[in-house]
């Protein structure tokens, strides 16, 4: 694969190198975690947003998913009328009596940690909801699980998993959810098995993680496309695991006399992963993989951050 990215590393490299690429902040600047990030999106929203103007964040985008991963094949996708709700996917996996259902919902522009920290009580706050009405019983949920998953060789994100058994309808199942942020959206991942089947469920998982979550790529339209400045922010002092390379690519934060180096590239490589552009005209469908798209109303993604569709 890394043969395969050379002539794209080397485009990468070039690109870097054009100064009206890069926007450095100002000598002063001292970043931090807090400065480098931006809040999550609001549980709700009563103020009515604004007209569109052209200037929406984002107006649609399409996700793109492959037909099979490994042992993993496409079953059947659906958009719901809310258009917040984003979209479901489902797989099977040879072998296995059970279904995989993958979820990906518009997040807004926000930091890997706070993504998962807002997907993370979503999913708790559903899982006392399922109790509540009774679907579940004698659920024992475990500590969640952080991972890593490599989208590519310069681009690795984090991920949170999490494994819970449980009573279903008399029956002893066990189920594993995988948390994930990546190109202003949530993805969750659920997957749920007969207790007999325990260890293919595992598997399962691995090969979510490993094979399909990869595969999945975003392309929005909007005014998303006007941000294709990397700005680089000079510090003196950075703190241990913060990071370095915003979710976004759009920022990479650099201690004072450090060249950027490969973390350019990542931000490179993650704006790729955030592709946005004013339509879909040049966009092409690989082999092995089709897509669905969201269409948003107008207005109703105007801010990156404070008013995305799943805040309203």
């Amino acid at each position: 694969m890394l043969n395969a990215l050379r002539p794209l590393i080397a485009l990468v490299l070039l690109l870097c190198a054009d100064a009206s690429l890069l926007a450095a902040a100002p000598p002063t600047a001292q970043a931090t975690p807090e400065a480098a990030t931006e809040a999550p999106p609001a549980a709700s929203t009563d103020a009515a947003p604004p007209a569109g103007d052209g200037g929406d964040f984002i107006r649609a985008t399409r996700i793109y998913f492959p037909r099979s991963a490994g042992r993993l094949y496409f079953e059947q996708s659906a958009v719901p009328e809310k258009v917040a709700e984003g979209v479901s996917l489902r797989y099977g996996y040879d072998g296995a009596t059970f279904a995989i259902d993958v979820f990906v919902y518009p997040l807004g522009r926000m930091s890997e940690a706070q993504a998962l920290d807002y997907s993370t009580q979503e999913l708790l706050r559903s899982f006392e909801q399922a109790q509540q009405l009774g679907y579940y019983s004698n659920v024992k949920l475990s500590r969640p699980r952080d991972l890593k998953i490599r989208l590519n060789p310069f681009v690795i994100v984090p991920a949170r998993q999490f494994e819970y058994t449980a009573e279903r309808n008399g029956a002893s199942v066990v189920s594993h959810s995988l948390l994930l942020y990546r190109s202003y959206y949530g993805i969750k991942v659920r997957i749920t098995a007969p207790k007999a089947e325990k260890r293919v469920a595992k598997t399962v998982a691995q090969q979510v993680a490993g094979e399909l979550l990869p595969a999945l790529r975003l392309s929005h339209v909007g005014s998303c496309a006007k941000q294709n400045e990397i700005t680089i922010a000079m510090t003196d002092s950075l703190p241990r695991n913060a990071p370095r390379v915003s979710a976004d690519g759009s920022e990479v934060v650099v201690k004072r006399g450090q060249e950027p180096g490969k973390l350019l590239l990542e931000a490179m490589m993650r704006k790729a992963d955030s592709a946005c552009a004013q339509n879909f005209d040049k966009e092409e469908v690989a082999a092995g993989e089709q897509f669905e798209t969201l269409e948003f109303p107008a207005g109703a993604w105007h801010d990156s951050a404070a008013q995305t569709p799943a805040a309203n």
